[in-house]
């Protein structure tokens, strides 16, 4: 099977004993796994809880992100940078005092934009992925790195508010950015078959080239799964059945993990130089 890469898995939303679990019957296959700290905003979080939680994965093969940066504030700012997450989406479903989110309306606050500006100066990407597409463009305009979406669907396959249109992919494939393909059957209007994954897939390539698409499963996060992959060991049914509509090995290479992997040495690279 191909080395996977995952741009979002909400492992950190399972209890201990269940991510220690999950984490030691991972596949020898999977590379990254992008583990999100997510809360609703009506729950308890806190960064010290997020820092706990990130304490758990301890493992070179898991990468820190956030979902949902609700709780995030003047007070405690410094103390989330040290956690040091890869990247974080400002917002879930709903607005909150950062940004609007992807059900709701809402556009980005001024602490929103001092959030953004204290993100890249920390070399923290904004994840693009939940907010409504108002707040899409008003923070792509605040943005000088590549543009990256961890987790959604495509509205070319079905009108959702977490899917991203023709503009919005361009946006990102043009920035030289990344976009991880959720798993998530709702996104697409379907039971989701591994075939109607391959067309998604395969559409996509055709029109948008096969530099900027990845994985964004969503697994741990969603209740409903495609019919036959409900974890990284299913993957080889998909790769195979891209495989038969002509799929080459750089091809799936370049989706399963070289993708988001390219991205994340591009952010290394620039942060660095900056």
């Amino acid at each position: 099977m191909y080395k996977i890469c995952d741009a979002h898995n909400d492992l950190l939303c399972l209890k201990p004993e269940k991510i220690k679990q999950y984490k030691d019957n991972l596949p020898n296959s999977v590379e990254k796994v992008f583990c999100a700290y997510f809360s609703y905003d009506n729950t308890q979080a806190s960064v010290e809880d997020m820092k706990n939680k990130f304490e758990t994965m301890l493992t070179d093969k898991m990468v820190r992100t956030v979902e949902n940066c609700w709780f995030v504030t003047e007070n405690n700012f410094e103390d989330f940078i040290q956690t040091k997450p890869f990247c974080a989406t400002l917002t879930h479903n709903k607005t909150n005092h950062l940004a609007g989110g992807a059900m709701d309306v809402g556009e980005v606050t001024d602490f929103g934009r001092k959030v953004i500006k204290m993100f890249e100066t920390n070399k923290i990407v904004v994840d693009l992925a939940h907010l409504n597409k108002k707040s899409f463009y008003q923070v792509i305009n605040n943005l000088t790195l590549p543009l990256f979406c961890s987790h959604c669907g495509f509205t070319f396959s079905f009108e959702h508010p977490r899917n991203l249109d023709d503009a919005q992919i361009k946006e990102i494939k043009n920035s030289g950015g990344f976009i991880g393909m959720a798993f998530y059957p709702a996104f697409y209007n379907l039971l989701l078959s591994t075939k109607q994954l391959t067309d998604i897939i395969c559409y996509f390539w055709e029109k948008y080239g096969t530099d900027t698409l990845g994985l964004g499963t969503d697994f741990n996060g969603i209740t409903v799964y495609p019919e036959e992959i409900k974890n990284y060991k299913d993957m080889p049914i998909l790769a195979q059945s891209l495989e038969k509509r002509g799929a080459s090995k750089k091809e799936l290479e370049k989706f399963f993990s070289k993708n988001l992997l390219s991205f994340m040495k591009k952010i290394k690279i620039i942060t660095e130089e900056c």
